[in-house]
């Protein structure tokens, strides 16, 4: 069996999870703001002009948040959604893709996205 299988999932870092109990707190304000008739847009500048850009959700984010609340599909939790991901970028694939490369830096793309089981497009695009 290859040693590169055998990474650890590293525990989040205290950034990681503010960044999550956060983007929870920008789910809430984005559903009362709804509810009292506030437009996705309007909702996103008043996150901006507190939080600034850098730490704001974006517009799509939150206009994705609005179709789910008008569909009742509206979660206060980040949730792991079914089909493929808009990004695979786990912690573990990256250590994957760091230990192949170190180990030997002349494999192509190609090579490190079969090895990794992972489509050649996500790492060029």
């Amino acid at each position: 069996m290859d040693s590169w299988l055998n990474f650890k999932v590293l525990p989040l870092s205290t950034a990681e999870r503010y960044a999550n109990v956060q983007n929870c707190h920008f789910r809430s304000y984005v559903y009362t703001g709804f509810k009292l008739g506030k437009s996705p847009t309007q909702l996103h500048s008043e996150l901006v002009q507190v939080f600034g850009e850098a730490s704001t959700p974006s517009l799509r984010s939150v206009q994705r948040w609005v179709a789910s609340i008008r569909d009742d599909s509206f979660t206060f939790s980040k949730s792991t959604a079914t089909g493929r991901p808009r990004s695979v970028r786990s912690l573990v694939l990256v250590n994957k893709v760091d230990y192949l490369i170190t180990k030997d830096p002349r494999l192509s793309i190609r090579d490190v996205a079969s090895l990794v089981k992972v489509d050649k497009v996500l790492f060029t695009g």
